[in-house]
């Protein structure tokens, strides 16, 4: 254990005595040992010690390597111990003065007892503890000068990047690049900008002997870690060496790092230390600018008022989908170089294909969608109802039919020999109470409004829930092709008459007239959506939906990772929930499965280990936010299931607080998760 005794209690120092009390100079003894062990850099001790008390103080902060100082006066008079840094950082230490004896013994030891070469490493690791602490990664990239990159080792991935489309624009691009001060990539997703473009610097810097200093941005940290790690790779080396990486709290960099793909905000905060911060920067790759967050535009601005400061200085503005003409006008006409497409065809499912695919249960929609307006429609509508009745009456005794409007030839009306009025009617007792009031509601409409998007409603009750086309109003006894003719909705009233001579012969065995073929074929989808979307909330995530959706893919298909993104990580959450535990469709046969998660505040080791390929007889299931959107493509993805919502924080001005709100995600980031 250290002794612990200061010099200002030890009379043979040199120093005169100082007389306190023990038991304020053991309490003071004990706070420096505390203050020593401790991470705190600053101790401030209360202006309630005597003049004696703090001279105490001050010898012993002295002796223990510390700087003291006291501040204010009389009774506000304050005392600050600080721990200095660097070379003359305290360290406590303790002479031993072993006897001969005792030297002799350990010399034994040591011949018996070999240190191993792993305690010599161990004893050199903690000796450059302190060294390693100096170089922990700080909120700005690390000063540097440029130099010339060495040559690129071979690897494995040679012949991907030969086959990759960037490949074909490459003596393009560095002659772009060398002839203009900034350079606008347009590509999309897979051409293999990210990656090639700053080997491309790197390897025509090499050929020309030119030294360079490239840092590319990344607007994620994940995105950072992993086009990095590709990138070294691709070279045969390393992270670290002449390609390293920079984010918050880390850092993977070296004298020798030439490129340094660090995250927007690190940059950023880079600039903020002065513009002499870019004088030792040959080229700087700003990419995904698209997503035009805050961080972004703000370091759009800040290259551009720096541009003319630094001659030498080379800006590349990369993207997949990118307005290239606004962009064009900003930086003054810059040339724009654009990528052929990706390596992969891609195919395309829209909500209206997922409805079909999962078999979309339509009595569960329509009883959400009933039940919704059951005690409000319902009461207005037959108190509307009854009303029109008792002014309708008057116009009967006169001899003026409902139906008046209906053409001349109204034996249509009868069908064959009045064989139509004689078809069965759905008895509204042995009916489901929800279609009961559907179809009193459309009657309703129909007549009563002249709501034509009824009819939607009203023809695929007919056709998909075996309604009868002569089923009569629970109340009034009206039927649908009633209130159609008296209404004058003669389009509609012919699709009726088809449909009840259907009804009549079979219509399953009987070709479907023309008419309704064509209602079918350009309406079936429109009615599909129009019922989804009155049943469900567009401003929500329709987890049930996705797990239908998921469990159709798994059904259908054996091989291909599947990558979800969903806007925020309750939905996460619930997703991982119902994945796990709460749908036996998969809960059973957990161990098919690999789930992971991609979020933003996941520990760096945690979301990679969902670029990896999973065991053989595994399917890889990702939950990911937006930040799997840009600059990472995962090699076994074959599925992305878009719920086409993002997280975003906005600033309502009435409450004067920030917040996340879910919002509707824009056609770049769709194309951008397409690639995936």
């Amino acid at each position: 254990s250290c002794n612990w005794r200061v010099a200002g209690s030890n009379p043979g120092m040199g120093h005169e005595k100082i007389h306190i009390d023990e038991e304020v100079k053991i309490a003071l003894n004990l706070s420096l040992e505390r203050f020593y062990y401790s991470d705190q850099k600053v101790m401030e001790f209360p202006s309630s010690l005597s003049s004696n008390e703090r001279a105490f103080l001050h010898r012993a902060a002295q002796s223990l390597g510390y700087s003291s100082k006291s501040k204010g006066k009389g009774p506000n008079r304050f005392l600050t111990v600080t721990k200095k840094d660097g070379p003359d950082k305290p360290q406590h230490s303790m002479l031993l003065n072993p006897s001969h004896n005792t030297l002799f013994v350990i010399h034994n030891l040591l011949e018996r007892f070999p240190i191993s070469n792993k305690e010599r490493v161990d004893m050199q690791l903690s000796t450059r503890k302190n060294a390693l602490d100096k170089n922990k990664a700080s909120g700005r990239l690390n000063k540097g000068i440029p130099v010339v990159p060495p040559q690129r080792g071979s690897s494995e991935h040679d012949a991907f990047r030969c086959s990759l489309p960037v490949q074909e624009h490459k003596q393009e691009i560095i002659k772009l690049i060398r002839e203009n001060r900034v350079v606008l990539v347009v590509g999309a997703t897979g051409s293999g900008k990210t990656t090639q473009i700053p080997q491309f610097l790197l390897d025509e810097c090499h050929k020309n002997h030119e030294p360079c200093r490239i840092f590319c941005t990344q607007p994620r940290r994940l995105a950072t870690i992993t086009v990095a790690d590709r990138v070294a790779a691709e070279r045969g080396e390393n992270v670290g060496k002449t390609v390293g990486y920079h984010i918050r709290l880390e850092s993977r960099v070296s004298p020798k790092t030439v490129l340094t793909f660090c995250t927007s905000g690190v940059f950023l905060r880079t600039l903020m230390a002065g513009d002499a911060s870019l004088t030792t920067v040959t080229h700087v790759i700003v990419d995904e600018v698209h997503e035009r967050d805050g961080l972004t535009d703000f370091l759009l601005t800040k290259l551009r008022d720096v541009l003319p400061k630094f001659p030498s200085l080379k800006l590349i503005l990369c993207s997949a989908a990118l307005d290239t003409e606004l962009f064009r006008q900003y930086f003054g006409s810059c040339p724009v170089i654009n990528l052929k497409g990706r390596l992969f065809d891609v195919k395309e499912f829209f909500l209206e294909d997922i409805l079909k695919l999962t078999g979309f249960k339509k009595k569960e929609i329509m009883n959400h969608n009933a039940e919704a307006h059951e005690t409000k429609n319902k009461q207005k509508s037959l108190t509307e109802w009854c009303e029109t009745l008792k002014n309708t009456s008057v116009e009967e005794e006169e001899g003026t039919s409902v139906l008046s409007r209906v053409p001349e030839d109204s034996s249509v009306l009868d069908g064959e020999d009045g064989a139509l009025n004689s078809l069965p009617e759905n008895n509204p007792e042995q009916l489901e109470p929800w279609l009961v009031r559907e179809m009193d509601s459309c009657i309703s409409n129909i007549f009563l409004n002249e709501d034509q998007d009824a009819f939607i409603q009203l023809f695929n009750l007919i056709l998909y829930e075996n309604m009868n086309v002569n089923y009569r109003h629970s109340e009034t006894g009206t039927t649908a092709l009633m209130v159609t003719a008296g209404q004058g909705f003669l389009t509609q009233m012919e699709q009726l008459l088809h449909m009840g001579l259907h009804s009549l012969h079979d219509y399953r065995t009987l070709k479907t007239p023309d008419c309704l073929v064509t209602v079918e074929s350009s309406n079936k989808e429109e009615e599909l959506l129009k019922l989804y979307h009155q049943s469900f909330d567009d401003e929500l995530v329709d987890l049930d939906l996705i797990m239908d959706l998921l469990h159709y893919i798994c059904s259908t298909s054996s091989d291909g990772a599947i990558l979800i993104f969903l806007p925020g990580y309750d939905e996460i959450v619930a997703m991982r929930d119902r994945i796990l535990y709460n749908d036996s469709r998969f809960s059973v046969q957990a161990e098919r499965y690999q789930l992971f998660i991609l979020h933003s505040e996941m520990q760096t080791l945690d979301q990679k280990k969902a670029l990896k390929t999973p065991p053989s007889g595994v399917r890889k299931i990702i939950l990911s936010t937006n930040i799997a959107e840009t600059s990472i493509t995962i090699s076994d993805v074959v599925f992305v299931i878009d719920s086409g919502k993002v997280k975003e924080k906005s600033y309502d001005t009435l409450s004067r607080v920030s917040m996340l709100k879910t919002i509707w995600i824009s056609k770049a980031s769709v194309l951008q998760r397409k690639g995936r």
